[in-house]
């Protein structure tokens, strides 16, 4: 049997090998995925002897890890806003920067509660969800063009007891969708469609689909930005996540007869990530 620390060093020069990015803090959650203990008790049990059916399971896992396999996608979940959401293959996994996007909106909102939301590209449902358990009285549509995503997102929706107040919908953005939202959500594909190739290997295993927004990568934002008057009430607000240097080209799509101030907010990371704006 070997410990913790000789299987965490063994862990972390694997995936160096591997070129995984951050070996040695992957190697740790890994393990401690394996053996079902937190990072803080293999950093002071170091000497703890691994049983040898975990060890096998660690080197699975390892094995995964070093071909690119996000580790939402080999436990098949995934954190958002202190809720555990179901992840897969179908859908983008949950991200920091997408929390920021609920947040920020409800800054903006300033205790505003919306009667009707859109979550639209939703994916795993992670935000639909999240604005369903924040506003208990509000109707929250939530749509996809996938309806492989759209069956994660109503599991999601189950396991979290907000499936009677949602309606999943497949649709391409606008088209299968009616009536006027007051909160129109969306986490787009934004990516130009030339850097997709240059991403991190285990980006490159979610769907290419909600990735890729075009030549410029605004693709989609351009369209949902056009379709949105017509399907928001008025002081309704738009809320989206962009893409890296993007909020100067997204901002000018809005027009000024139509739309109040557009105001861009920046991500944990520093970079303008988020837009609003409200209908007038």
């Amino acid at each position: 049997m070997l410990t913790v620390r000789e299987l965490t060093n063994y862990g972390e020069e694997y995936l160096k090998q591997h070129k995984i990015e951050e070996p040695s803090q992957n190697a740790l959650i890994l393990l401690s995925l394996t053996l079902k203990r937190g990072s803080t008790f293999l950093k002071v049990f170091s000497d703890y002897m691994v049983s040898e059916k975990d060890r096998q399971n660690f080197l699975s896992i390892l094995e995964k890890k070093a071909k690119g396999e996000p580790i939402a996608h080999i436990t098949g979940e995934q954190e958002f806003l202190g809720h555990i959401f179901i992840v897969d293959k179908n859908v983008l996994i949950p991200r920091p920067e997408t929390e920021g996007l609920v947040e920020e909106t409800l800054r903006l909102l300033k205790g505003k509660a919306p009667n009707r939301i859109l979550d639209l590209c939703t994916g795993s449902g992670c935000i639909a969800c999240s604005l369903s358990l924040l506003y208990q009285n509000a109707e929250v549509v939530g749509s996809d063009v996938s309806q492989k995503s759209l069956n994660t997102a109503i599991k999601n929706a189950e396991n979290l007891n907000v499936a009677e107040r949602i309606k999943f919908i497949k649709s391409n953005l606008f088209s299968k969708l009616e009536g006027k939202f007051d909160l129109i959500i969306s986490n787009p594909p934004y990516i130009p469609t030339a850097d997709i190739s240059k991403l991190q290997k285990e980006v490159l295993q979610e769907p290419r689909k909600a990735l890729d927004g075009g030549k410029d990568g605004i693709l989609y934002i351009k369209k949902i930005i056009n379709s949105a008057p017509e399907f928001l009430n008025s002081e309704g607000m738009i809320a989206m996540e962009i893409g890296y240097q993007q909020s100067e080209a997204v901002s000018k799509l809005f027009k000024k007869e139509l739309w109040q101030e557009v105001v861009v907010k920046k991500d944990i990371f520093g970079v303008d990530r988020y837009i609003f704006a409200e209908l007038k």
